[in-house]
């Protein structure tokens, strides 16, 4: 059953009306989210959360625990030069659940941002967002 996510400014009726005939939505339905840039990336990029990201002893792998914080199971593509350790690169990330990516960077910088095409969400007809992971190293 589809479920219509609403970006009103408050719980009330008028709130409500108001957002919906003004689009400020995100359609959810069947592990697939639907909606404008506006609020479709910045729902995506609030559901992910960088817990960790550390080197592995002296290699150039860096183990980053991703955690999905949403109740969609989210299916990246990685868009980057990246190569993963473990991973093609198609990526799930199974909802409320932290999984760890391991990236070869060939260096070991302290910053990079990742671009991950989100193939299970779709903000134009035969297109899908891009949104982007920044890990910091500690």
């Amino acid at each position: 059953r589809p479920v219509t996510l609403v970006f009103a400014k408050d719980r009330s009726e008028a709130a409500i009306k108001e957002a919906l005939f003004n689009r400020r939505t995100v359609v959810y339905h069947t592990n697939m989210l639907i909606g404008r840039d506006t609020f479709l990336i910045p729902l995506l990029n609030a559901s992910l959360q960088i817990n960790k990201a550390e080197y592995e002893g002296k290699t150039t792998v860096l183990a980053v625990t991703v955690k999905n914080n949403s109740d969609v199971d989210m299916i990246l593509e990685n868009m980057s030069d990246y190569s993963f350790h473990n991973h093609g690169n198609v990526i799930t990330l199974p909802s409320k659940t932290a999984t760890i990516i391991r990236v070869k960077t060939r260096e070991k910088p302290e910053n990079l941002s990742i671009p991950f095409k989100v193939l299970n969400a779709i903000n134009a007809p035969r297109k899908n967002p891009i949104i982007n992971i920044s890990i910091h190293v500690k």
